[in-house]
């Protein structure tokens, strides 16, 4: 491959951390954007990667946002008579 070629096709190696940097929202240069296009135009392996670590950089951005929220009144209720109860049924053993 040419020398300056190179920058335009860049390798699958080169692609999975373009692509990485892309879905981290890291800017890229114009280079950059246009060799990925062009390699994903080209490459079916790195275009099922893309779309594979899109999916999976969904699914933890949903359980980002559940997993970490704060407990709905009600369930802290709940916690609070279960923690209540379980003292006073074990306060001598305590």
């Amino acid at each position: 491959m040419g020398k300056h070629l190179h920058h335009l096709m860049p390798c699958c190696k080169d692609v999975t951390m373009l692509a990485e940097k892309r879905l981290q929202q890291e800017p890229l240069t114009w280079i950059q954007r246009m060799g990925l296009k062009f390699h994903l135009l080209m490459c079916v392996y790195c275009r099922r990667y893309v779309k594979q670590i899109a999916i999976i950089h969904r699914q933890l951005e949903k359980y980002r946002e559940t997993a970490f929220a704060a407990p709905d009144e009600q369930v802290k209720q709940q916690w609070e008579v279960l923690i209540a109860t379980y003292l006073k049924n074990n306060a001598g053993n305590l």
